[in-house]
Order: structure tokens, then C-alpha cells, then sequence
């Protein structure tokens, strides 16, 4: 995966998927889009993909999003 990449998300954990329903944010889930960024967070000691998906910044780890040939 590499930046200008086309994505779809594929996954995401209970944790996001519960702050997303009381924030009022619709799931990603099933949403294809573009990788801005790709950065590892050495607080939390993950890799973490910016995703442009329809005009709003997302950022996932790398085993929640599916690469599209």
C-alpha cells in the first residue's frame, strides 16, 4: 500500500465502531478511498493510513483497509 493507493475499508474494531455510533458518524465500513498519508505512531506503536474518503480525513491501521487493483 502506498500513498494515491485506492482502498476499501474492510474492517474496523468495536471500539471505533462504538465511538463512531455515539458521535453520530457514519461507519466507514464497505467506503472506498484514497491514501493521503501513511505514518507509524511510535506513542502507540501502530502504522496508521490517512484515507480521503468523500471530502473527510479517516485515519485506520493497515489491516482494516483492502487494497483495489
Amino acid at each position: 500500500m502506498e500513498i494515491g493507493d485506492r482502498v476499501k475499508v474492510v474492517r474496523i474494531d468495536a471500539y471505533t465502531r462504538y465511538v463512531y455510533a455515539a458521535e453520530g458518524i457514519p461507519n466507514p465500513v464497505g467506503e472506498i478511498g484514497i491514501v493521503t498519508e501513511m505514518r507509524y505512531n511510535h506513542n502507540m506503536k501502530i502504522f496508521e493510513v490517512s484515507v480521503l474518503i468523500e471530502g473527510t480525513e479517516y485515519i485506520f491501521e493497515r489491516w482494516q483497509l483492502m487494497k483495489i487493483i
